[in-house]
């Protein structure tokens, strides 16, 4: 009982405190949770950022030195009952100037760009939306150009938000990012599917209460661990933390005490697929099912492995097993690998050698796992006590389990508990029915 008390105190740690350092995803409303890091200096393509935070700490440092122009863009829905009303886009502390569109029509601006550049840092600013630039009921782009003339670049303050009366939308999380400019960026259409669409309206107090700060909009990891209440009976310590760890899914422990982890930061939608149609449930279909890796597209999942190497309680040693994962919710090591519920595949990276890196391309165990909702694909992989792997499939989505080559498939829908005997290789359904199992 203790040791299960202290691995739900660590889980929650690891889980509730990384949300809340990330700057209040729980709030936003936004249909995804982060970001994966720009890859070069300066972007030549559409990257997911986070925002708020600047550019140099939302590429862990790679855009440090990065000073000039630079697009922000996502999606927000507006709800229908809002209509024929006037908005106000709220933004506030963004370095250095910068100019606002909504559905590339020009809402507004603050400071002054070269060649007469002025800072408009320090002027939070609420511009009008009219009703003839909305479109109620759907997705509307809003976009920002920034100039940054020096030092850190970006959102300084809490994020943009999208008012009316005392509603407001907060936009904070997944923003498409790149530098450079282009005076039809304005217009769109976005062009990554990562890239967030904020939608869940709260009351503006509550809003400006939570996200305003003076330096960010997100606490220190310590901080944010604080701020944390438990019964008096729980200790809570802080162990891992972002940057190591980010939008942790699912976690394990290997048999030298080493935390392995699943980063799920490609959701919510895969990398490298077009969504045709999307129905009042989330299920969504794409234009094609993705090869499995490494022919498929890469995506921003990672499993990470985490150690304490000097026995203080916090894990110091930080590395990557598997990157660039696309919609990848778990994983089991056993059998001389690991084994990567990647739907619509189950895969099997062998490391026999146990070096902490695979031995080559993944073997395709099964296909046809469901990704019409990333809330409730399948997940939860484990080895049970019987040899077998274990693992869940959620509400809204659909199973057509087969071997590669096969013909035929079991098939179902909805929430079920099924596994998978890697020797024998039967796949099978063990148990049906209850919630969203996700």
């Amino acid at each position: 009982m203790a040791e299960q008390t202290a691995l739900r105190s660590i889980a929650s740690v690891l889980s509730i405190a990384g949300f809340i350092a990330a700057g209040g995803f729980i709030l936003a409303g936004q249909r995804q949770p982060e970001t994966q890091p720009v890859a070069a200096r300066e972007s030549t393509d559409w990257q997911p950022l986070r925002v708020p935070g600047t550019w140099d700490e939302n590429t862990e440092g790679a855009l440090a030195d990065y000073d000039g122009y630079a697009w922000y863009r996502c999606l927000v829905t507006v709800p229908g009952g809002w209509k024929g009303k006037e908005l106000l886009l709220a933004v506030e502390k963004l370095d250095n100037a910068h100019e606002a569109y909504f559905n590339g029509v020009r809402v507004g601006g603050s400071g002054s760009f070269p060649p007469t550049y002025a800072s408009g840092l320090d002027q939070p600013q609420r511009y009008s939306v009219k009703p003839e630039h909305v479109r109620p009921g759907e997705d509307n782009l809003v976009a920002i150009r920034v100039f940054d003339h020096d030092g850190r670049g970006g959102f300084k303050g809490a994020a943009p938000m999208l008012i009316h009366g005392d509603k407001a939308i907060a936009m904070n999380g997944r923003w498409e990012f790149r530098t450079g400019d282009d005076p039809d960026w304005a217009k769109g259409p976005t062009k990554i599917a990562s890239a967030g669409i904020f939608w869940r309206v709260h009351d503006l107090s509550d809003v400006e209460q939570r996200f305003a700060a003076e330096n960010g909009g997100a606490l220190p990891p310590a901080e944010a661990a604080k701020r944390l209440a438990v019964p008096d009976d729980l200790k809570l310590e802080l162990v891992l933390a972002e940057p190591h760890v980010r939008q942790p899914l699912f976690l394990n422990w290997d048999e030298r005490g080493r935390l392995w982890v699943m980063n799920y930061l490609q959701y919510p939608y895969p990398a490298g697929l077009r969504m045709v149609s999307k129905d009042k449930f989330w299920r969504a279909v794409y234009d094609r099912v993705p090869d499995p890796p490494p022919a498929g597209p890469q995506g921003a999942d990672r499993i990470t492995i985490h150690e304490d190497t000097d026995g203080d309680g916090r894990f110091d040693k930080h590395s990557a097993f598997l990157e660039d994962l696309n919609i990848a919710t778990s994983f089991a090591r056993g059998r001389g690998g690991v084994w990567v519920l990647n739907p619509p595949y189950l895969l099997f990276y062998p490391d026999r050698d146990g070096d902490d890196r695979p031995d080559g391309d993944p073997e395709v165990h099964l296909e046809g796992f469901g990704m019409e909702d990333t809330h409730s694909a399948a997940n939860s992989l484990r080895f049970g006590p019987d040899g077998w792997l274990y693992g869940c499939q959620g509400s809204t989505v659909s199973g057509n389990i087969r071997r590669p080559g096969e013909k035929t498939a079991v098939h179902s829908m909805g929430q079920l508990i099924w596994r998978y005997h890697p020797q024998s290789r039967i796949y099978e359904v063990f148990a049906e029915g209850g919630g969203n199992s996700f």
